[in-house]
């Protein structure tokens, strides 16, 4: 009876560890490779230490400016690496957050460059003004918000309509 009690006591304090978003079996596989590893106070001190590390990690993640997908990947790529080791995701996680901020950055700087070709091309070229705006009203359809594609597609469209022209 006394171990009964002492268990759902221990249960009860490890669940008092957990994060509102930290699912029951993320919990249930760090108290697994706690009490394979440690016993007693350890365990509990190991417990303790990954569900802050877990903490920390999901509170650097939601400060960060990168959208839900990213956050996803970032999540799913450390899941991959280091499996339950919350402590070694969380060691890392700032450098996932700078990797995908900085391909952000340069997304934003090609985009406004490609938006910037995209005005060159409409002022310098021959094609009657209502097939360029049909033309270039495509290019943002078939690829919203990706404006080097967009760019891609005009510069297809002028070269193809010269060599029709011709």
């Amino acid at each position: 009876m006394k171990k009964f009690l002492l268990g759902l006591f221990i249960i009860g304090s490890f669940n008092s560890f957990a994060s509102e978003k930290m699912s029951e079996n993320t919990l249930d596989n760090i108290r697994k490779e706690a009490y394979t590893f440690y016993n007693g106070s350890e365990a509990q001190d190991y417990i303790r230490w990954q569900v802050s590390s877990y903490n920390k990690m999901y509170k650097k993640l939601d400060s960060s400016n990168l959208t839900k997908e990213q956050k996803d990947s970032i999540v799913e790529r450390l899941k991959g690496m280091y499996r339950s080791n919350y402590i070694k995701q969380n060691s890392v996680v700032d450098n996932e957050i700078a990797r995908y901020s900085e391909i952000n950055t340069k997304v934003e700087e090609n985009n406004k460059l490609a938006e910037k070709n995209i005005e060159i091309i409409k002022k310098n070229n021959i094609i009657p003004e209502k097939i360029l705006k049909t033309v270039i009203e495509k290019s943002k359809s078939k690829y919203p918000n990706n404006y080097e594609k967009q760019q891609s597609y005009l510069e297809g469209f002028v070269e193809n309509y010269n060599l029709l022209k011709k």
